[in-house]
């Protein structure tokens, strides 16, 4: 295990042809691995009279169809390996943003590669708050990858290393729980879900909440909007950290200090940005993510639709790793507003211009094409006066539809689903339940 932490420390910063030569090695032995022992692939390769053996790079996946997540949904099995690597495998289930069930399974090997892996994003950590680390309180659901993961790892290794945590907290708390759990175990790390950090932040700013402040501010799962981020970078001094993570695929994409984007784990998991047509799209320009998970044998998944909307960056990120750049998260495919003129709108959009002191939480529903219903949490009157004042802004974003805001309690979701910022028009008329 150390000698594995310190290559995958080191290999970031290799040159960019000999990144790609251990992506494409881990890519034919994979292939080979899935034509023999992996029903789904085993018949497509016979099917469309593929030779396993093409596929030698990774721009050669383009050749393989593209995988939908409801494909593995549907049957989950025929996408694990009959070898001894599908039989050992632990499972990791998920209720995904849509509450449909999802089950991959990950090879011990993988699960203690993806560990070592995790010395990359340890490693800024540490140049940013020192060698120990500091402590983290993790803001995530009890049901997330997370804790079935660590159980792993607690039988299997030691966790030389890694940095101590201080406690965790479900991200659904009441916000007085949040806000009182912070300020009394006063870590020096806050992570895990983006946008519940967010609003602990802007209630801070709009002086409704007294807050611990923080070292560092690390999250994932769900996102945090350029604002929200902004805000706490440049209004409370905090540098703001990112990991880009699945169950699919563990890890995907990591910050570094300069904070520039997601540094992809190129020899682990392969990454494409495609445009609807299936396409790859240029660099800077937002398409849906799609993985191949390079390390695990249990589950294989090959041109994997994430589901993601980002786009790969087209500069080189001055820290000097060689690692491809993926920009912030901007939302998911099923979250993308068609306006009647058939301009796409971007989740990150809606949040930028919703985004207010005093607002914690917020869904945008489009009833129609021309007419969207906005679902506000509010701190007090004053957020919502504030939230009212800003429409315009939104309206004008949405091609000039009409908002009704609805002011609730709270918003009515399923415990540990991903919450859903915006809720597209479904292809019958009704809003979407996808995604």
């Amino acid at each position: 295990m150390l000698a594995w932490s310190a290559r995958d420390l080191r290999t970031p910063f290799l040159a960019p042809e000999k990144i790609h030569a251990l992506r494409d090695a881990r890519l034919r032995a994979l292939v080979r691995h899935a034509a023999e022992h992996v029903p789904h692939y085993r018949e497509l390769f016979r099917d469309a009279g593929i030779d396993p053996r093409e596929i030698a790079t990774a721009d050669d996946l383009a050749a393989l169809p593209l995988l939908e997540k409801e494909t593995v949904q549907r049957a989950p099995d025929r996408f694990r390996s009959t070898g001894p690597e599908g039989v050992r495998a632990v499972p990791f289930p998920t209720t995904g943003s849509s509450g449909t069930p999802l089950v991959v399974f990950h090879e011990p090997a993988a699960l203690l590669r993806y560990l070592s892996t995790g010395v990359r994003q340890d490693h800024v950590l540490r140049r940013l708050l020192g060698v120990r680390g500091g402590r983290t309180l993790m803001l995530a659901h009890p049901s997330s990858t997370g804790p079935r993961a660590r159980a792993f790892y607690r039988r299997a290794t030691l966790l030389p290393g890694r940095p101590a945590r201080k406690g965790r907290l479900s991200p659904e708390a009441p916000v007085a729980e949040l806000v009182e759990t912070v300020n009394a175990r006063r870590p020096d790390v806050l992570a895990g879900w983006g946008n519940t950090i967010e609003s602990l932040f802007r209630l801070a700013a709009a002086g409704d909440v007294r807050l611990h402040r923080p070292r560092l501010v690390r999250y994932h799962a769900e996102g945090m909007s350029e604002g929200g981020r902004r805000l706490v970078e440049e209004g409370f001094g905090i540098p703001v950290l990112s990991s880009y993570v699945a169950v699919e695929t563990f890890r995907i994409g990591f910050s570094c200090e300069r904070r520039t984007g997601h540094h992809l784990h190129e020899d682990c998991c392969h990454v494409r940005v495609v445009r609807p047509d299936g396409s790859d799209a240029p660099r800077g320009e937002p398409g849906e993510v799609v993985v191949s998970n390079l390390l695990n044998r249990g589950t294989v998944l090959l041109n994997y639709r994430l589901g993601d909307v980002a786009a790969l960056l087209p500069e080189a990120c001055p820290c000097g790793r060689s690692f491809r750049l993926l920009g912030a998260v901007q939302g998911r495919v099923s979250e993308i507003l068609e306006l009647e003129d058939g301009t796409r709108v971007h989740p990150w959009s809606v949040a930028n211009a919703v985004q207010h002191e005093g607002l914690l939480r917020f869904q945008l529903v489009q009833e129609e094409r021309t007419r969207f219903r906005l679902d506000v949490v509010t701190i007090d009157d004053a957020a919502h006066d504030r939230l009212v004042a800003a429409l315009p802004e939104l309206e004008r974003i949405l091609g000039g539809a009409r908002v009704d805001v609805v002011r609730r309690a709270a918003l009515d979701e399923s415990p540990g689903r991903k919450h859903r910022r915006v809720v597209a028009l479904g292809e019958h008329g009704d809003p979407s339940e996808t995604g």
